[in-house]
């Protein structure tokens, strides 16, 4: 998560910052985790959602 306030990213809810998140996936700093996280999960769910306030 601090990488990913480095980057700008705002915790203001269960949405995504597209730009944002292809900025912090990009980063040097990301890639130097050396992380996967294939690596971790089990499955995933992807559904878009928008802000409605």
């Amino acid at each position: 998560m601090p990488l990913r306030l480095e980057l700008g990213f705002e915790i203001g809810g269960a949405w995504v910052d597209r730009q944002r998140n292809t900025l912090y996936w990009s980063s040097s700093a990301r890639k130097a985790m050396n992380l996967d996280p294939d690596d971790y999960l089990v499955s995933t769910d992807d559904r878009t959602v928008e802000q409605r306030y």
